[in-house]
């Protein structure tokens, strides 16, 4: 790219954690553009995690939520002293906007060549779609794509490079590789209600594929997730609330393939280019971006009804594009996938 001297960067990008697996292709491509590059992220403190075990995230910033305006404010200042030469506002609300500008300030960072971009919400966009169901966006939507598009300004590419991430396996983990290796992992779980595979659908699943070894990945909340394991206690292990979110990670880049709603742990599959299937339903911006991973889906009039899932369903039937999706047909799709894994061409 022809920078002179080490070039440094700085991504805003402070959630949710799939918004951040996505933002995470950035790193590598802007590291490929400049060797040697210093790259820094502000990210909220419960959400750090794998940022830090990012080959190509030298240093993260944590935003603790509990400290405010003018804890935000402190850490810009805090941030302003480090001299970036680049900047990133990959999340483009009110906090990252004042922590953009005193980090980045125009008049004076024209003088010093500093580059900034931010990455838009496109929000008229989102209220054609969402009030009017006139879609304006690409088909599909690819969230990773997404976060590099910004950066054409800077000469950066726009396909996500898979990554790895540098994991250090626990007694835990250690413990369950060799069952991993030939096990399904599933995510039962999801931020909203309206994204989430009825459970019954999931024990159905687990019926129609005797030959698997199944482990549940989820949160400490994720409570009925013991009910899916519930249906076949001798080939299903219940990992929610047991892992962080590295080991996590780490379970899906050691596990076989994974199947999930529009969540977290797909997008963090997608990212490690590891084979998933994801069941989208309401959300509009959930769909991967490696040959690698696959979506299951129904085409109906109403959908995408929300960005992430969170408003209420307006279909007769409740929840149908995620209850039209039939455990048979996932099966079969899973088969597929796991025979065309097994026989590369």
């Amino acid at each position: 790219m022809g920078y002179k001297g080490v070039a440094k960067l700085l991504i805003v990008r402070f959630s949710s954690l799939g918004d951040i697996v996505q933002c995470m292709s950035v790193a590598p491509l802007f590291r490929k553009a400049y060797p040697g590059a210093d790259i820094h992220w502000v990210v909220r403190e419960d959400l750090s995690t794998l940022l830090k075990h990012s080959p190509d995230v030298n240093r993260t910033h944590v935003l603790d939520r509990k400290s405010g305006l003018l804890g935000l404010i402190r850490l810009a200042f805090q941030l302003r002293k480090e001299g970036y030469t680049h900047i990133y506002d990959a999340h483009s609300n009110v906090r990252s906007h004042i922590l953009s500008w005193i980090v980045h300030i125009p008049l004076v960072s024209s003088v010093l060549g500093q580059k900034f971009v931010r990455r838009s919400k496109q929000r008229v966009k989102r209220w054609l779609l969402f009030k009017h169901r006139k879609n304006l966006f690409p088909k599909p939507f690819r969230g990773a794509v997404s976060y590099l598009t910004p950066l054409k300004k800077w000469g950066l590419a726009q396909t996500p490079i898979a990554q790895t991430l540098n994991i250090h396996d626990t007694a835990y983990t250690n413990h369950l590789e060799k069952d991993l290796r030939n096990g399904v992992l599933i995510a039962p779980s999801a931020a909203w209600d309206n994204k989430r595979w009825p459970i019954e659908y999931w024990k159905e699943l687990i019926a129609l594929m005797p030959d698997y070894h199944f482990f549940i990945l989820g949160g400490p909340e994720d409570h009925f997730c013991q009910d899916i394991a519930d249906a076949a206690p001798e080939r299903v292990t219940n990992l929610a609330g047991a892992l962080s979110w590295s080991e996590s990670a780490l379970c899906i880049q050691k596990g076989l393939i994974l199947i999930s709603g529009d969540t977290g742990l797909y997008h963090i599959a997608d990212l490690l280019g590891k084979p998933c299937v994801g069941l989208i339903g309401p959300s509009a911006f959930g769909y991967p971006s490696r040959s690698s991973s696959r979506v299951i889906e129904v085409k109906l009039n109403c959908k995408p009804c929300s960005k992430d899932g969170r408003d209420p369903c307006g279909h007769p039937r409740k929840k149908h594009c995620m209850t039209a999706i039939s455990p048979e047909f996932v099966e079969q799709s899973l088969r597929k996938l796991l025979t065309s894994e097994a026989n590369p061409t």
